[in-house]
C-alpha cells in the first residue's frame, strides 16, 4: 500500500492507503510532507515549488475561516433560494376560495396570466361599483365552475386574493429573518423546516 496525502485547500488534510500502482486522486499526492513543528503548518506549493512548504499555523487557520465563512454564505443563499422556491410552489398552487355564493373552488395562480385574468375581475368590479351598476362579472375558478360576482363581490374576491400572496410573501421575509438569526448566532441552518408558518387556504 502507497500513503497519500490530502492537499486540504492548500494545506495538509487527511492521509490515506492506496493499492501500489494506483494513481493519486485528484487533490491528493504522494510527495510526504515535511515534519512538522509546533506553530507551523504544511502547506502545497507544488505548482510553483518542489511540494510543501512550512508556514506559520496562523496563515492556516486564516485560510479555514476564510473557507468556513465562505460556506456559511453558500449555504445561507441555498437556504434563502429555497424558501423562495417554497413561497413560488404554494402559490402556484392556487388560493382555495370561498366564493359569495357559497360553493368552493380553487383560484389559479400558476402564472403572470392567471394574475392579470384576477386583476381584471377586480378592475371590472371597481368599475361596476363605480358606475352604480347592478351588471356582474365571472370568473372561472380550476375545478371549471364559473362564479357571478357582484362589483363589490368581485373587489373582495380581487383584495382576498391579493391579502392571500400577499401573506406568502410576508411568511417567506419571516423564515428568511429566522435563518439568518440562526446562522448570526451560529446555529446550524441545515435543518431548517420550511414547512411551517405559510398561510392556509382562507376564505
Amino acid at each position: 500500500m502507497r500513503t497519500i496525502y490530502q492537499i486540504d485547500q492548500g494545506f495538509l488534510g487527511e492521509t490515506a492507503e492506496i493499492a501500489p500502482g494506483q494513481p493519486a486522486p485528484a487533490g491528493w499526492t504522494f510527495t510526504a510532507p515535511p515534519k512538522i513543528p509546533r506553530g507551523k503548518a504544511a502547506k502545497w506549493d507544488g505548482e510553483h515549488g518542489s511540494g510543501w512548504t512550512l508556514v506559520p499555523s496562523s496563515e492556516e487557520k486564516a485560510a479555514q475561516s476564510a473557507r468556513e465563512t465562505l460556506q456559511q454564505a453558500d449555504q445561507l443563499r441555498e437556504r434563502l433560494a429555497a424558501i423562495d422556491a417554497e413561497r413560488d410552489a404554494r402559490i402556484a398552487r392556487g388560493k382555495p376560495h370561498t366564493f359569495a355564493d357559497g360553493t368552493t373552488g380553487t383560484v389559479q395562480l400558476r402564472h403572470e396570466r392567471d394574475r392579470v385574468n384576477i386583476n381584471a375581475v377586480a378592475t371590472a368590479g371597481t368599475a361596476l361599483v363605480a358606475a352604480g351598476s347592478t351588471d356582474t362579472v365571472s370568473f372561472r375558478d380550476a375545478e371549471d365552475v364559473t362564479h357571478t360576482l357582484t362589483g363589490v363581490e368581485a373587489v373582495q374576491f380581487g383584495l382576498a386574493v391579493m391579502q392571500w400572496v400577499s401573506a406568502h410573501y410576508a411568511a417567506a421575509w419571516a423564515h428568511k429573518d429566522a435563518i439568518k438569526a440562526m446562522q448570526t448566532a451560529g446555529e446550524d441552518i441545515a435543518d431548517y423546516d420550511l414547512s411551517q408558518g405559510w398561510p392556509e387556504g382562507a376564505p
